[in-house]
């Protein structure tokens, strides 16, 4: 029927992670069974997207890379250019037509166009803001008159990664903060990063990257 043929198919996408130790906390054994290892340290950490809707993961949009930073923390490499990278190049190549990508409010996945000048900008800067958004404002104004206008002014924010996906025909849905229940992804890491840790015996680098 025509609301069928008008449904869109929803896509969540989402990052995690794991690291050598992500192990069951406890397992039976044998002697002549090796058992789980237990490592103190975290150590090294690999960090995965993908996206995926009631039909599986998208096929070819899975990215697996190890962390290069110290920390380790995810958050410290997946940033807007890595994001927008593999949106551009393993993602919206491998979308079907008209989805509705639903994607949690991470700093990076909520990176504004033209971004509206602050207090802390230049005066020169929140001008040139104003002369290229057509608001007109008179040259002997302060800076605080220059940022009311901004503030009274400004257009409804855009974001890129939106712009992007709309630009190939999909629409978007930014999940409000602390809500990544419901991102249907979250719940299909967790039973992921379960296997991971059920199969985990030897804690080597090797195997990890084998189990995913």
């Amino acid at each position: 029927d025509e609301l069928g043929e008008n449904k869109k198919l929803v896509v969540y996408l989402d990052e995690t992670w794991i690291h050598p130790t992500y192990t069951v906390s406890k397992c039976w054994q044998s002697n002549g069974v090796e058992g789980v290892l237990k490592n103190n340290s975290a150590g090294q950490r690999w960090i995965i997207v993908h996206a995926g809707s009631e039909k599986g993961f998208v096929k070819g949009a899975f990215l697996i890379f190890k962390s290069k930073t110290k920390s380790g923390d995810y958050h410290d490499e997946m940033n807007f250019q890595n994001f927008s990278k593999w949106v551009e190049e393993k993602l919206l190549p491998n979308l079907p037509s008209n989805c509705l990508i639903v994607l949690d409010n991470a700093t990076y996945h909520s990176v504004q166009i033209n971004k509206a000048p602050t207090l802390a900008s230049r005066k020169s800067e929140i001008q040139d803001w104003l002369n290229t958004n057509g608001i007109s404002f008179e040259e002997e104004m302060t800076k605080a008159e220059l940022i009311h206008i901004v503030r009274t002014e400004r257009p409804i924010p855009k974001y890129y990664i939106d712009s992007l996906f709309h630009e190939h025909g999909h629409e978007t849905i930014l999940l409000p903060p602390y809500h990544c229940d419901h991102n249907a992804i979250e719940y299909i890491w967790n039973i992921a990063t379960k296997q991971v840790a059920q199969r985990n015996v030897t804690q080597g680098a090797a195997q990890i990257e084998n189990i995913m």
